[in-house]
């Protein structure tokens, strides 16, 4: 039997939407903005990328002021306690400080300024001349 590729095309969406990187992928981008601001650990709940982050070292832990989230009501919640809110989406963005989230194959990070302004981590130098600012 043939599968169509609409189908096809469909049934790989539910499990990678379009801009998704890897938890492995995530993780490396993950590491270097931890690094570029001072921060040794994140806080996240999704298990593949919490594996992926602990692989390379970053220690995952509860109330660290770096937080993954996947979800706009948790990244709110994170924002108003002046956390670094990272998401990987960008229809998450107006609650995120940044959004890493592939683009052409590579990984591009976004900053929303106004959430920044507001948070209690300040990244790096080089983080914000590489990051494109909305």
């Amino acid at each position: 039997m043939h599968f169509p590729r609409t189908a096809f095309a469909l049934l790989c969406g539910l499990f990678l939407q379009a801009g998704d990187l890897s938890p492995e992928q995530t993780a490396k981008v993950l590491k270097g903005i931890a690094n570029g601001c001072g921060e040794f650990q994140i806080t996240c709940k999704e298990p593949a990328l919490k594996a992926a982050l602990s692989a390379l070292g970053i220690s995952v832990e509860d109330g660290s002021a770096m937080v993954w989230c996947t979800t706009a009501a948790e990244a709110k919640a994170q924002l108003h306690l002046g956390r670094l809110v990272v998401v990987g989406h960008r229809d998450l963005s107006s609650s995120a400080c940044v959004v890493v989230e592939e683009e052409g194959g590579r990984p591009k990070i976004l900053l929303n300024t106004a959430n920044l302004r507001n948070c209690k981590v300040k990244l790096g130098d080089a983080l914000m001349k590489i990051g494109e600012k909305f």
